[in-house]
């Protein structure tokens, strides 16, 4: 056989390779046998260099992978053996096998990708185009994943003049812009892959290829994801499982770790554990190998953690082999601490700041700002919590930017929120680092209204006659338009005003309102009163303190007397008063008389004319048998009504009062 000849076999096969790889793998398998029989060892050299390039190309089993490279190993050629072309298709092959396979009686991969470069740069374009495209794939994988961008950009540049080569087969054309845009997604390069992906779908024979279709539309649902769109993603998903072949266990395995990953972004932990074991049970059949199944893994052990077994979790990632690398043993090691935290984040533990803190600083050190990456309300979570604490704020904050994290609740102040609006006490807006300008009054009353309806988008028409009370409903619709627009270029970004189905809200994930965070404080306290109405271990001295920190006083500070500003004030009081009656009540129960004696006089000091207030600590006191203070306090609230309002305490006040008098033998 000649030499010359093996490579134009190659050429002509890997088409066939693409569409059908056990078809291609029965021809390559009896050239290898009769190159092997009549010693042309180079000729067997390649045969088995394709092979092994075809079966991590197809990335549907690598079983078969195992045989080939020892194939491939078994007669090695020099370097100066091999003509351009089969320079490319031995190195790649090579590279192929390091990165899925046992390689280690191969030459060195930096090696062979050096080489392939100086190979490829010296090769006419009219050479063999199948074979070198079909081979850069590898290079280029093994080149990303070993950071090197700028021999990777190289790379694509000397790849690019074979695309327009009319010998070219369009699967082969097809199959590395697919995996030429794989990686630039995974080097964060996404507009690049995306324009990769686009040309891949120009050649219509190509894109009704059913690998490509499959393939495409996994990356499409993975970015989906990423971007926060999981409805969209559970719908593509639906379409990708009529395209998983079953007979592909690797597709199968990407198939289960996609609905497994949209289901932690959902918290159904359980059903998230379910596809990843299914995942895993794919890989291991599809032979990946074990230091590559790390992502099914890693889902699982973020599954396990979300259901709260924990104990499961920690034990998959020390029983994971590590790769070599400082980079890898710190990964392992925040990984660990971090589910730790996680653990005693949820039994309530003392020591959950310390691992908190050791996990967060092992990944502030390595960069590693997508810890819980699949799970990302945990990740929130853990976030949140840190910066209360302030623990590695500047990192942490760079991670919930970089990965668009949504706050766990409204309750987090210390999030870094685009925009922060405060109304219980007085009026500020903050955009960024800075104060608004809030000279512009008609836009500032037009917020003032949304916030005072609530959370919840609010009808455009009820704004509208909130704010132009004595317009006509045209005038007041048009000045309603006019004023939105206002508002938008105030705020500056389109997307903190949500306007749909003519109701018209701010973007809770964009936008923090004080307002919003002690209702959701207060619902939070009444859950918990009716919940948890023994349980020793709720913190109600945490949240009275976070319930006076939120609650600074009456609605933009009782100075706006429109109807809807003076029915959102005595909303806001009313659930004031119950809130810290509740937290109070729980706090006394406890044995804690000093912190609920403390919240009430400091709720006393924020809204000095609720009389229910004043009896309940009057109440309190007399409980401790302290009647002479109880006196004080009701003389305090006689005070304050008859200087603000001209009226005296209620009869059922004065009757608590004379119980306390006549207890401490006193005058009222």
């Amino acid at each position: 056989m000649e030499r010359a000849r093996a490579i134009s076999i190659l050429s002509r096969t890997t088409p066939v390779a693409f569409s059908g790889l056990d078809g291609a793998l029965a021809q390559v398998e009896r050239r290898f046998v009769e190159a092997s029989e009549f010693e042309h060892h180079i000729d067997a050299t390649l045969f088995a260099a394709a092979a092994a390039q075809w079966i991590v190309s197809d990335f549907a089993n690598l079983s078969p992978l195992s045989v080939w490279a020892e194939r491939l190993s078994a007669n090695q050629p020099t370097w100066d053996d091999l003509d351009l072309n089969e320079t490319l298709m031995y190195s790649a092959g090579a590279l192929a096998t390091h990165l899925f396979g046992d390689a280690r009686a191969l030459p060195d991969a930096h090696e062979c990708a050096k080489i392939y470069r100086t190979c490829l740069f010296q090769i006419g374009s009219a050479d063999h185009a199948n074979v070198v495209v079909s081979t850069a794939e590898h290079v280029a994988s093994w080149m990303t994943n070993s950071g090197q961008s700028a021999a990777f950009d190289e790379l694509c540049t000397a790849i690019e003049p074979f695309l327009d080569n009319p010998h070219l087969d369009a699967r082969v054309r097809v199959r590395w812009l697919f995996w030429l845009g794989t990686n630039q997604m995974y080097t964060d390069r996404r507009e690049e892959a995306e324009r990769s992906w686009q040309r891949a779908l120009e050649d219509e024979t190509a894109a009704m290829w059913p690998w490509i279709r499959f393939h495409l539309l996994r990356v499409t649902v993975r970015l989906l994801i990423e971007d926060g769109r999981y409805a969209e993603a559970a719908a593509r998903l639906d379409e990708l499982r009529n395209l998983v072949d079953f007979s592909r266990p690797l597709d199968l395995g990407d198939y289960h770790h996609l609905r497994g990953w949209v289901a932690l972004t959902a918290n159904d932990a359980r059903v998230a554990r379910q596809h990843y074991e299914l995942a895993c049970e794919a890989a291991s059949r599809g032979s990946l190998p074990v230091p590559h199944m790390a992502i099914y893994q890693s889902g699982l052990a973020q599954s396990l953690v979300s259901e709260g077994r924990e104990d499961e979790a920690e034990g998959l990632i020390e029983r994971q082999p590590v790769l070599a690398g400082p980079f890898a043993l710190a990964a392992r090691s925040a990984n660990l601490a971090l589910i730790r935290a996680c653990r005693s984040r949820r039994l309530g533990l003392d020591d959950y700041q310390k691992w908190l803190a050791l996990g967060l600083r092992i990944a502030c050190e390595q960069g590693l700002v997508r810890f819980f990456r699949l799970a990302r309300p945990i990740a929130a979570a853990l976030c949140a919590d840190a910066l209360t604490a302030g623990i590695e704020p500047d990192f942490v904050k760079r991670a919930i930017l970089e990965r668009k994290l949504p706050p766990p609740s409204l309750r987090h102040a210390h999030w870094p929120w685009p925009i922060r609006l405060q109304v219980l006490g007085s009026f500020a807006l903050t955009l960024g680092d800075q104060a608004a300008d809030l000279t512009q009054r008609t836009p500032l009353d037009l917020l003032r209204a949304i916030v005072a309806a609530g959370p919840l988008p609010r009808d455009t028409n009820a704004l509208a006659f909130d704010v132009w009370p004595d317009s006509e409903g045209d005038k007041a619709r048009m000045s309603f338009d006019t004023t939105l627009h206002r508002l938008r270029k105030m705020l500056g970004r389109e997307d903190m005003l949500t306007l749909q189905d003519g109701r018209v809200g701010l973007n809770r994930a964009k936008i923090w309102v004080d307002a919003w965070a002690f209702k959701d404080l207060v619902e939070a306290i009444e859950r918990g009163a009716h919940e948890n109405p023994h349980d020793s271990l709720f913190n109600y001295t945490d949240l009275a303190d976070e319930l006076l920190a939120l609650y600074r006083g009456d609605f933009l500070g009782g100075g706006q007397r429109a109807p809807w500003a003076v029915a959102a004030g005595e909303r806001f009081k009313s659930e004031f008063a119950r809130a810290v009656r509740l937290l109070a009540t729980a706090l006394s129960r406890q044995g804690n008389h000093v912190v609920a004696e403390r919240l009430y006089r400091q709720a006393i000091e924020r809204d000095a004319l609720a009389e229910i207030l004043y009896c309940e600590l009057m109440e309190s006191l007399m409980s401790q048998h302290r009647f002479a203070e109880a006196l004080q306090v009701f003389r305090r609230c006689r005070e304050m009504l008859s200087i603000l309002l001209s009226i005296p305490p209620s009869n059922t006040t004065i009757a608590l009062a004379a119980r306390a008098s006549a207890a401490a033998q006193l005058p009222p």
